[in-house]
């Protein structure tokens, strides 16, 4: 039973809850059974002269809140549980019913995703938890695809399976969040994004689930290096084999999209000479040379801030060792 109202609570928020609250105060019941047709409600047959719903107790608690959902509103004309509504506030309530009735079946879908990925659901009245167990991808994407269902005055929580938390959304953060993973092309999804990081709206823990979940893309490193040249535009004449280079090295993609860079950016890349006979370019010689450098530095500054990588990205590429 409180799996089942856990989730009815997600799928009909307070609506549905006071509803429910009118139904249990005339003295009706839920039972968990073997139902036939999953759902039955029982007004005649009980010596308490009481309600009850019944419902298929072997179902996922994703359709069983649907369940109590449809019998409660089966129940809502009889005296049982009319006669506890006040007048005024029948009006209101059947509004607000029509209106969350509507919305649930968009929530449903979400809410069965966390189900099937195995996370657990906890709804305090402040804060939404959910608890990622095994840090997949699968999870990720399922716990971020549910921010917009997340209703105002909470606060959307994800932690670790052992407690210690993964990122906390207030509605305001959920806000720009949705703003920013929106937005069609990565390079202006980490732009809004970054804006927000400097904020401290957005922490690199969330940045690292945006990024796990796939609502900010990775993408191979040939499709990064084309990318980068449709950014760059057509290279300059002089150059006889000209290749699109990344300043903040493909290697290090993560490190830098958790800070909201994007190394398809057209500052952060440039074109240099390909090695080729007939070529003086050097790019493949001193490709190895450059990436180890980026790797020695990410080791020795692993809580850099943008600011800092980039500062480490104009000094290499000003030290003339990389041209």
């Amino acid at each position: 039973m409180p799996v089942l109202l856990t989730y009815f609570k997600l799928l009909f928020k307070e609506t549905g809850l006071e509803l429910l609250s009118y139904y249990q105060l005339g003295g009706n019941v839920i039972e968990l059974g073997d139902i036939g047709n999953d759902l039955d409600i029982d007004l005649w047959n009980r010596l308490d002269h009481n309600i009850a719903i019944q419902i298929e107790e072997d179902i996922n608690p994703i359709k069983a809140a649907s369940l109590l959902w449809t019998g409660l509103n089966r129940v809502l004309p009889w005296w049982k549980v009319r006669f506890h509504i006040p007048d005024d506030d029948f009006e209101r309530l059947d509004a607000a019913r029509m209106q969350v009735g509507a919305e649930a079946s968009a929530i449903g879908i979400s809410a069965a995703q966390l189900y099937l990925s195995g996370i657990g659901v906890a709804l305090e009245p402040v804060d939404w938890i959910l608890t990622i167990n095994d840090l997949s991808k699968g999870q990720y994407a399922a716990a971020i695809a549910f921010l917009p269902f997340v209703p105002e005055g909470v606060n959307f929580v994800l932690k670790r399976a052992d407690g210690t938390a993964l990122a906390q959304f207030t509605r305001a953060t959920v806000d720009r969040v949705l703003e920013g993973l929106g937005k069609p092309t990565r390079i202006q999804k980490l732009d809004h994004l970054k804006a927000a990081i400097d904020e401290g709206l957005v922490t690199r823990e969330m940045m690292e689930g945006f990024i796990a979940g796939g609502a900010i893309p990775r993408y191979t490193d040939n499709y990064n290096r084309k990318l980068l040249r449709a950014e760059l535009g057509t290279p300059p004449a002089h150059f006889k084999y000209p290749q699109a280079h990344h300043d903040l090295p493909c290697e290090h993609i993560d490190f830098f999209l958790i800070r909201g860079l994007d190394i398809n950016k057209k500052e952060y890349g440039r074109y240099v000479e390909g090695t080729r006979k007939g070529s003086n370019g050097r790019h493949q010689i001193w490709t190895p040379a450059f990436n180890e450098e980026w790797r020695i530095w990410i080791d020795d500054n692993p809580g850099a801030t943008a600011d800092e990588i980039l500062g480490q990205k104009n000094r290499m590429k000003n030290s003339g060792r990389y041209d």
